[in-house]
């Protein structure tokens, strides 16, 4: 997935699943 929708998981999620998702 590309980065930008990782960073909109993080702010919609938890932190707990923006951390995995960058990894």
């Amino acid at each position: 997935m590309p980065r930008c929708n990782t960073i909109v998981i993080a702010f919609s999620a938890p932190p707990k699943y923006s951390f995995p998702s960058f990894d």
